[in-house]
Order: structure tokens, then C-alpha cells, then sequence
């Protein structure tokens, strides 16, 4: 099995990305539905701007203070934005943000992605 990751990221709007992945796939995504505490502060732009493909591969995105999210759930979300299947819930691991403030996030948003308490094993 290929590991999913991001080859590249580019922003192309306020809160909006353009995201390049190991599928072959070049997908848009819009985060402003779903910026809750602590990932609300990336809607002020100087932070957003600061944005990077993570050091380890392309397995996520990155931002100041600890601010990350994981390639397995942009990548379904980018897909359900695009209108195109996911994979169900799960089937790419844990779909939760990989930031450790991951604690904070409510359980809801799109696709059940975020999920509020500790990574299994924690």
C-alpha cells in the first residue's frame, strides 16, 4: 500500500489551498467552513501565509505553534469538497488532526474528521 502525501501546497486565496498529492491529484481546498479553536487562528492572514509542507515527507501541512494538520484528512476533505468519493471514516488511520492541540477541536465538522480527545494510544 502507498503511503498518501502531499507533494506540494500553494495558497490561492484566503483560507483557500491548492494542494498537489502522490495520487497524481491536484485538489482545491477551502478550510474557512471549518477553522475552529485552535486552528481559528489561521484566519488571520500573516499566520496563513507561513504555511509549509511538513519535514517529514509531505505528511501534512504546518504552521507556527504547533499548528498542523494531517495529509489523510485534507485529503478527504479536499475530495469531498470536490464532489469526488472518500474513503469511509478510518480507512486511512485515525482521521484526526496530527497537531498536538488536537484536544481542543469539538466533535464535528466535515466528514466527522475532527474528533475531539486524545489519539488512540494516548
Amino acid at each position: 500500500m502507498n503511503t498518501l502525501t502531499l507533494r506540494a501546497a500553494r495558497i490561492v486565496g484566503p483560507l483557500e489551498l491548492e494542494l498537489d498529492w502522490s495520487t497524481g491529484e491536484t485538489l482545491r481546498l477551502d478550510l474557512s467552513a471549518w477553522l475552529r479553536p485552535p486552528f481559528d487562528a489561521l484566519r488571520d492572514p500573516a499566520l496563513f501565509a507561513q504555511m509549509q509542507v511538513d519535514d517529514w515527507g509531505g505528511h501534512g501541512l504546518n504552521w507556527p505553534g504547533g499548528l498542523d494538520l494531517g495529509a489523510d484528512n485534507l485529503y478527504a476533505l479536499a475530495r469531498e469538497q470536490a464532489g469526488l468519493p472518500t474513503l469511509a471514516a478510518g480507512a486511512l488511520g485515525a482521521m484526526r488532526p496530527c497537531s498536538a492541540a488536537r484536544n481542543n477541536i469539538p466533535e464535528r465538522g466535515l466528514m466527522g474528521i475532527l474528533t475531539a480527545g486524545p489519539a488512540p494510544g494516548r
